[in-house]
């Protein structure tokens, strides 16, 4: 760079380091330098990149985990990213409704709504798919049929990276059999819906699931839902409570209060991939913390 800054370097000197500059850049990809893909949410960006690889460019407009979703307001600087895009991914099921208005300023941009477009599944489903073990071994492989199409020369590529990742994931599947094999108690309760598609995989039922709907869907608890869960702490009737540590409030702070307090264990998860993780290792952490529940439980039995 002190070569460009040097008063005899010529126009032509200069002009070749402005097209270099502007070709690296990852704050605004072009269309040549390949496919741009914005998606809503990192875990589904860096599933994307994976598939990508460098043949384009991956922006995921949450890369916080202290940032909820649901709550989201995009900057201009977000719309302008997603008026660029090639592909445009969000997780849909009234997850982030407002990536519906962003890709509406991308018509030319494919629109990938996980749950209805990959899984189809009805509007009012759970939007949580990502801890459905299938989600992103399904989401790699389409990506990589969609990606072919767009830039069909690397077709092998994209078709050879997805198998890498579905592969990598591999071992979530494991985890998945072993803690279904090794589960003692069937029913848990939930502070919000977040972890039920995993919990179903092992064979974990909700025992009171009015309680999480009401959380879900925004509205307080009704009494006699609280009571619910309270009793079943109380008399030990569920395996483990679940809260999500990202949507904490009073309640389930007590209700935590009252598990430590009654011995019955805590499932911590969270919603968003935290900060310095992929997918991957999120998904392997949490998987772990509930094999420590299972091995503590076996034990005390």
């Amino acid at each position: 760079m002190k070569l460009f800054k040097k008063l005899g370097c010529s126009l032509l000197l200069v002009m070749t380091a402005l097209l270099f500059l502007s070709g690296c850049s990852t704050e605004r990809p072009s269309r040549a330098n390949g496919i741009n893909v914005v998606s809503s949410v990192n875990f589904y960006g860096t599933t994307a990149k994976a598939v990508l690889g460098h043949y384009g460019h991956v922006t995921s407009l949450i890369k916080n985990s202290s940032i909820d979703p649901h709550d989201f307001t995009p900057t201009v600087r977000d719309a302008e990213r997603v008026s660029q895009a090639d592909f445009v991914i969000s997780n849909g099921l009234n997850y982030d409704n407002w990536m519906n208005s962003l890709s509406q300023d991308a018509p030319h941009a494919k629109r990938i709504k996980v749950g209805q477009t990959l899984l189809h599944q009805p509007l009012k489903s759970n939007p949580h798919v990502w801890y459905r073990l299938n989600t992103m071994p399904e989401l790699a492989n389409y990506l990589a049929k969609q990606f072919s199409k767009k830039d069909p020369a690397h077709r092998k590529f994209f078709y050879r990276n997805a198998h890498h990742y579905d592969h990598s994931l591999a071992i979530l599947k494991t985890q998945i059999n072993w803690l279904k094999h090794h589960r003692q108690k069937s029913r848990v309760d939930v502070s919000e819906p977040v972890f039920d598609y995993e919990l179903r995989e092992i064979g974990y039922q909700i025992n009171d699931p009015s309680y999480a709907k009401a959380v879900e869907h925004g509205t307080d608890p009704s009494p006699e839902a609280i009571r619910s869960v309270q009793n079943d702490i109380k008399h030990r009737r569920i395996a483990f409570f679940v809260e999500n540590t990202q949507a904490s409030d009073a309640i389930v702070n007590n209700l935590v209060k009252l598990a430590h307090r009654h011995h019955v264990p805590v499932m911590k998860i969270t919603e968003t991939m935290p900060n310095g993780m992929n997918y991957r290792s999120w998904m392997m952490k949490q998987n772990y913390r509930l094999e420590m529940i299972q091995a503590r439980e076996k034990e005390s039995n």
